[in-house]
């Protein structure tokens, strides 16, 4: 970039041609990524990603404060975080898969009449009832 240009660039230049260069890791632009993970619908984490740093900065951020803040508020903080993952990303670092949490996981059944009335009975008896 200095040698191609006239003069030196200033430093917000510097920073947009780095980001620029995420475009060769499949990155897409801070603010692509954060209209992205602001739009996907829950649950965020069996949403399909344009690439795992947009969700990983949406998880740092908060999903919840991205959903409820204006862009005025948020964006910056995602910003933050989306830069900071994507420069650990041009280092080497890797990413893991997402994790499914707790709150996704499968259902269990109800339990039958007879084995709630035992839980119950465990319970009362447990607790001096």
């Amino acid at each position: 970039m200095i040698e191609t240009s006239d003069y030196l660039p200033t430093l917000n230049r510097m920073i947009q041609s780095c980001e620029e260069q995420g475009n060769e890791l499949g990155l897409p632009s801070p603010h692509d990524a954060y209209m992205e993970a602001c739009n996907t619908p829950s649950p965020k984490s069996m949403a399909n990603w344009s690439h795992l740093a947009v969700y990983y900065a949406g998880v740092e951020t908060g999903w919840y404060r991205l959903a409820n803040e204006a862009e005025s508020a948020s964006y910056p903080a995602y910003q933050d975080n989306y830069r900071r993952i994507c420069r650990s990303l041009s280092q080497g670092e890797k990413l893991s898969p997402i994790a499914e949490t707790a709150l996704e996981e499968k259902e269990k059944l109800p339990l039958s009449k007879d084995e709630s009335l035992k839980q119950l009975a465990s319970l009362k008896e447990q607790l001096g009832f």
